[in-house]
Order: C-alpha cells, then sequence, then structure tokens
C-alpha cells in the first residue's frame, strides 16, 4: 500500500494517492509513516478538513507530541490561508493567520505574512502592525515586507527608516547585521561597522565577516582587513536559512512540503543549510588595486555577477 501510494504522489496521480489512504487503518497500531502519507495526500489535495481529523487521530494515539502538534496545526492553519488568499477569501485568510500565530507566535511567515494582508485592508494598520512585531522578532520575512512596501525608498532613507523602527535598548543580532547592510547599501560605512561590531564576534557568521569584508575594502580602503575577514569567513558558521532535515534540500522560503522530497513539515529555519553553493560568488582574495583599476563588487545573483566578471576580465583587473 505504501509504494502504491508512493507511485501515485510520483507520478502526480494524486487524486488516486486520495484514494488509497482511505485503505489505511487509523488505530494505536497504524506505523507513524501512515500517518505521514495520510497527512501527505491530503495536504496535495489541498484538504484541509481531513488534514485536521487526522492530527487528531495521532494525537489521540500519541503519534505526535503536543508540543509538535501546536507547531503542526500553526503551519497548516499558514497553508490554509495561502489557499484562501488565492481563492481572494482575504477575511478567511487573515482569520487562519491568527489562529497560525496563536499556535506558533513566533512563525516568521505567518508574522509577514499578516502584514501584507492588514496592510492590502489599511495601509498604516499593517505598517505598525510589522513596526511592533519588528521589534520583537526581527527576521528576513519582515525585511522583505518593508523592503516592499518601501520600494521607492532611497538606500539612505530606507536605513534611517529601519533605524528608526528598531528598538534601541534591545538589539538583535539580525537586526543589527540588517541596519549594516542597509547602511553599506546607503554608503554609510561608519554606520555599516558601527551595527556589525555590535554584535560579539563570536557570534558572527558567514554573513558578518563577508559584510565586514566588504566595509573594509570599500569603505576603509583596507584590503589586508578585507582579505583576513575573508579568511576568518570560511572557517566560520553557516548563516541561517530554510533546509530540509530529511534531504538537506535548501529552500529560499518555508513550504509545508519539502519541495524535493515532499517530506511533511521538514523544512527547518537552521544553519545546517547554505545558499552560498547555489547563489553566491565565492569571494577570493584580491590584491590592492591601482588607480586605473575600479574595485571590484561582487552580486549575490550569478547571471549578474558572471557578467560583471566578463566585463572585469575585459578591463584586466586582477582577481
Amino acid at each position: 500500500l505504501k509504494k502504491l501510494i508512493n507511485y501515485s504522489i510520483a507520478n502526480n496521480e494524486y487524486d488516486k494517492a486520495n484514494k488509497l489512504t482511505k485503505l489505511i487503518p487509523k488505530n494505536k497500531d497504524t506505523p507513524l509513516w501512515f500517518y505521514e502519507k495520510l497527512l501527505l495526500a491530503n495536504i496535495l489535495n489541498n484538504n484541509f478538513t481531513e488534514i485536521l481529523s487526522i492530527i487528531k487521530i495521532m494525537t489521540r494515539y500519541k503519534k505526535i507530541s503536543t508540543n509538535n502538534k501546536r507547531k503542526l496545526l500553526g503551519k497548516i492553519y499558514y497553508s490554509k490561508h495561502l489557499k484562501n488568499k488565492t481563492e481572494g477569501n482575504f477575511n478567511l485568510a487573515l482569520k487562519d493567520l491568527s489562529t497560525c500565530l496563536k499556535y506558533v507566535p513566533d512563525f516568521s511567515p505567518g508574522i509577514a505574512s499578516k502584514a501584507f494582508l492588514l496592510h492590502e485592508k489599511n495601509s498604516e494598520k499593517g505598517i505598525k502592525y510589522a513596526e511592533a512585531m519588528w521589534k520583537r522578532n526581527a527576521n528576513p520575512d519582515l525585511v522583505n515586507f518593508f523592503l516592499e512596501i518601501f520600494k521607492n525608498y532611497t538606500a539612505l532613507k530606507m536605513l534611517n527608516y529601519m533605524n528608526d523602527i528598531s528598538n534601541s535598548n534591545n538589539l538583535n543580532h539580525y537586526n543589527n547585521y540588517i541596519l549594516s547592510k542597509l547602511a553599506v547599501k546607503a554608503k554609510a560605512w561608519q554606520k555599516a561597522q558601527k551595527h556589525i561590531q555590535m554584535i560579539p564576534e563570536k557570534k558572527w557568521t558567514k554573513n558578518n565577516y563577508n559584510l565586514m569584508s566588504q566595509i573594509d575594502r570599500l569603505g576603509n580602503g583596507n584590503i589586508k582587513m578585507s582579505n583576513l575577514w575573508i579568511e576568518k569567513a570560511e572557517r566560520a558558521d553557516k548563516d541561517y536559512s530554510w533546509g530540509c532535515m530529511s534531504c538537506s534540500f535548501f529552500s529560499k522560503k518555508w513550504s509545508l512540503l519539502c519541495p524535493k522530497c515532499l517530506s511533511v513539515d521538514s523544512l527547518k529555519w537552521d544553519k545546517y543549510f547554505s545558499e552560498e553553493s547555489k547563489q553566491q560568488i565565492i569571494v577570493k582574495k584580491i590584491k590592492k588595486p591601482s588607480k586605473k583599476n575600479k574595485v571590484i563588487s561582487f552580486d549575490k545573483n550569478l547571471e549578474s555577477a558572471a557578467r560583471g566578471i566578463l566585463n572585469e576580465l575585459k578591463d584586466g583587473v586582477e582577481r
């Protein structure tokens, strides 16, 4: 039965897989992986009523802990909100998000999604909610919200805005990293260095060291220190990102199912996954450029970076 279900799912025959799962007995002797197949088949069919029923059964037969149940329910309601939003049911989507955050208050995709939905109904209300949540839980999803809402801001204006809404008495490490990154974009080098150095170096990750390298190279003109930071970056901890605990697939955003192996709720925010192998150019040590040569600019986008490298090679820039 398990093989038949897997075969049907692999061939995108979700209705057939769903019919096969109905043959699975739902009792205390049913193995956990059968319940996982039940969840998977119903998630693929967006059958949220049945999904919630399965979770109740799993709880009854102690196939899932109370804590994991709450986390899973929160993410189920987040996925449910996505379906309602796609169908134009914004009130239901907002209600689902509230339920999601009741179960998992710190779930950053849910927080950002709520900010976007509130903003669509009332722009001021959405922004105030996002600002309040930023002080409590600074995260990449909220950064994307602010960058999207204020996409017409100059780099300096965006830096000043984010600095104003940050809680100066309780800045977390990610908050400081973002402020430093925005300062680099605005070429406010002293502010960039100030914010990155507010994070204890023992807590620095690859991104922190690479950012400090950029500050010393472009802002301070200190190539020697820039190269030293790059060396430290190579040995530093990876940065947090979404990745599958089952197959190690890296994902730019969270989803209920792993896009690669279709594991249920296997994407975790962890530092064991890194996008650098797929999306970042490995920064190499560079010699101090002559006055005739321009400073190399590294881009996170592979295509843009490749074009930039080709242009620099034409100009004879040493790498």
